[in-house]
């Protein structure tokens, strides 16, 4: 028998290899001494006694652990996560080599997959529960403080509940590679509208009358349901739901939706025949549902964003073409006296040729040459401002004349569809 090794389990931890289980397994707990073993004076492993026993085992030393405790953690401001669940911890510790020892009710847990996050937010709902608790004393009963006050007792936010989110100030994205689906008008602000607000726990999407909120939520509501969830709209007055059920019912999706809140809404609800509007919807579509409906509805997806993104290409040529003709307006009032260069190139073409002329480096004999044959036209230092002013008047209108034929073919191009 060795030495018996001072074990502190306060501040150490054994770790054992267990090799039916293939893996470390804590000690602590039941061992009650280790010796160092030798074999004719080398070192070789550990003799380790258990909890009511007197034998001794043997361990190889490569099968035996010691970690010293480094710090105890402060979790007064932070949640405690082991392998990605949150547990309720009296104590953490941070021993060696990154390893933690979580105290877990009257057991431990020692493991290297601990993550601490901060548990602000708690306090935050808990100063505002405490208002809404005492709001809720002085408040009349049926009061809309009282009502409050009953609401808040009802929470309890999970770990992905978009309150939690809220409270942390954070925006966790949502991985989403559905189809998007826009069974309702829409433009492409609206797409990126939907498209974000898929992918994110909490999304505001605001704008004056008439610019398509409405649209935006019926196509929101369209994607979840299509998701297979579900979906609550509330608002602070019945016009708001009225409007959305009433669109709903106008394309005979009614029966997706409860209109709820008072009780007479709730009443009508179950009075009313739902299967049946249901079962009229599914014969209605039945024959136009086919085996490759993803894929059809993939290629239309496909050909809507290319439709869109056209729409803003040639909103943004239009006003590029109306700058230009601003303009084009001070050269046109510039004499006509200019060389005639060659003007059969393109706009590209001509603003090299503007750039080159009022860059300080002087022109060299080859460069003069070469630019001259291309423009047509003998480049000598007392005609580069003529020349650079014919050039300025042909690149303003080539450049009109190419934005010009653009917007047109985009033009003909979005009529036909």
């Amino acid at each position: 028998m060795g030495q018996k090794v001072n074990l502190n389990k306060e501040n150490t931890v054994v770790l054992l290899y267990n090799k039916k289980e293939h893996k470390w397994i804590d000690g602590n707990k039941s061992i009650s001494s280790v010796f160092t073993a030798y074999f004719y004076g080398k070192f070789t492993g550990y003799n380790i006694c258990f909890n009511g026993t007197s034998k001794h085992f043997f361990y190889k030393k490569d099968s035996v652990q010691f970690f010293n405790k480094v710090k105890n953690i402060s979790i007064e401001k932070q949640d405690v996560y082991v392998d990605g669940a949150i547990v309720k911890t009296s104590k953490l510790e941070l021993f060696e080599k990154g390893y933690y020892r979580v105290h877990v009710g009257k057991g431990t847990i020692f493991t290297r997959n601990v993550t601490l996050k901060s548990n602000r937010h708690k306090n935050i709902l808990k100063y505002y529960t405490l208002l809404a608790d005492y709001a809720g004393r002085i408040a009349e009963e049926k009061s809309p403080l009282y009502f409050l006050s009953q609401n808040y007792k009802r929470i309890t936010p999970s770990d992905d509940a978009v309150l939690l989110n809220y409270l942390k100030g954070e925006c966790t994205p949502v991985f989403d590679n559905e189809l998007l689906l826009v069974p309702f008008d829409f433009n492409q602000s609206q797409i990126r509208a939907i498209d974000k607000a898929l992918k994110n726990n909490i999304s505001i999407i605001e704008g004056p009358p008439g610019t398509g909120k409405t649209q935006t939520i019926l196509n929101l509501i369209a994607n979840i349901i299509y998701r297979g969830k579900n979906c609550a709209v509330v608002s602070n007055n019945n016009t708001a739901i009225d409007n959305i059920f009433e669109k709903l019912s106008e394309e005979k999706l009614s029966f997706v939706a409860a209109t709820l809140g008072r009780q007479i809404n709730v009443e009508r609800f179950f009075e009313s025949d739902r299967d049946e509007k249901l079962t009229h919807f599914l014969e209605r579509k039945e024959e136009s549902i086919k085996s490759n409906t993803s894929l059809r509805i993939a290629d239309l997806q496909k050909q809507m964003k290319m439709i869109q993104e056209m729409e803003v290409e040639t909103s943004i040529l239009e006003s590029q073409l109306i700058d230009l003709q601003n303009e084009q307006r001070h050269y046109d009032n510039i004499s006509d006296n200019a060389l005639i260069i060659n003007q059969r190139l393109s706009s590209n073409d001509y603003m090299q040729l503007i750039t080159r002329l009022e860059t300080p480096k002087k022109l060299w004999f080859f460069e003069k040459w070469l630019l001259g044959r291309k423009f047509k036209v003998k480049i000598a230092s007392q005609n580069v401002k003529v020349i650079l002013s014919s050039a300025e008047k042909l690149y303003y209108q080539t450049k009109i004349n190419t934005l010009t034929q653009k917007i047109e073919s985009n033009r003909k191009f979005l009529e036909k569809r």
